[in-house]
């Protein structure tokens, strides 16, 4: 989304066209379809003068976490002058909920982490021909450096310590905000206590009665 926005402002958008929530952020808390609601109050009243006049572009990050948030998007896109982004990290809520209850007014794009041919792509890597002795010692290095980035395009080309520091917080977010939070799990320390032995022992088979052993 970012980027989106820093194109819109270089293409000539003014900064206050362009309204941005992380819906996740607990500042926002609890909010629901009813103060949902009153965003786009709030923030024509700062510019009452753009209602209708200008487009605006809504930005919302973590739409899912808002119950109900499909008739607010669909008040909003049919009553004001609004160009709406929405993003979302539950698979719950990806392309097939969005293209249903949008109706078709959405496009819907689907981000994954880099494969290791999109990684040596972002490298400037071109798979040979013919493989040599080095090129393949080159593949084997890339494939290392694959394993410790684990594809995703945020941590590729940072420092280690800031890498484990992002691949850190993928793990909280997605224990704590997408399986516990989400599923209203009421004994979490279970979950997060078999999670880290996943990933502790990523290599290695596993059995649901292992897994309740080590619990």
């Amino acid at each position: 989304m970012a980027q989106i926005m820093e194109g819109l402002a270089r293409g000539g958008v003014p900064r206050e066209n362009i309204l941005h929530l992380n819906l996740f952020d607990d500042r926002l808390r609890p909010l629901n379809l009813e103060t949902l609601g009153q965003v786009p109050e709030a923030y024509y009243s700062l510019f009452p003068a753009k209602r209708n006049r200008e487009v605006v572009h809504c930005f919302l990050d973590e739409i899912q976490s808002v119950p109900g948030w499909e008739s607010f998007i669909d008040r909003l896109m049919r009553t004001e002058k609004c160009q709406v982004y929405l993003t979302g990290s539950s698979a719950e809520m990806l392309a097939m909920e969005i293209a249903t209850q949008m109706r078709g007014r959405a496009l819907v794009s689907e981000m994954f982490p880099f494969s290791f041919r999109e990684y040596m792509g972002y490298l400037g890597w071109e798979i040979p021909t013919r493989w040599t002795t080095g090129k393949r010692a080159e593949a084997r290095n890339a494939l290392e450096g694959y394993w410790a980035s684990g594809g995703f395009p945020e941590v590729l080309g940072v420092d280690r310590r800031t890498r484990v520091r992002i691949h850190q917080d993928y793990f909280q977010s997605i224990l704590f905000r997408d399986l516990i939070d989400r599923h209203d799990i009421s004994h979490p320390r279970p979950v997060a206590d078999a999670a880290r032995r996943l990933v502790d022992h990523a290599g290695l088979a596993y059995t649901l009665n292992s897994l309740l052993g080590h619990l």
